[in-house]
């Protein structure tokens, strides 16, 4: 166990609230980037052939896709969401 000391003690170390925070806050930037260089591509998708739709997963119960301005309300939201929760992150480091 002596070999496994010294990855230990710099794995498990101590480290402030900041980094975690810090994490979240480049996390959230990242996804509202990702979200807005793609939200062309997502409404293609949204207003493609419902004849496509195969549902999987959490949408199985679904018989036909969401409308495109519910998908939109929907992409919309979460974008409100994600800055909401960047700026009440920033606000409390």
């Amino acid at each position: 166990m002596k070999l496994w000391h010294p990855f230990e003690r710099y794995l498990f170390a101590a480290a402030p609230a900041t980094r975690p925070a810090l994490l979240r806050l480049l996390l959230g930037a990242y996804c509202l980037w990702y979200l807005a260089r793609r939200y062309r591509m997502f409404m293609k998708v949204a207003q493609s052939d419902p004849t496509l739709f195969a549902p999987v997963g959490a949408v199985s119960y679904l018989r036909r896709p969401v409308s495109p301005a519910l998908f939109r309300k929907n992409v919309w939201w979460r974008r409100c969401w994600r800055i909401w929760l960047l700026c009440s992150a920033s606000a409390t480091v």
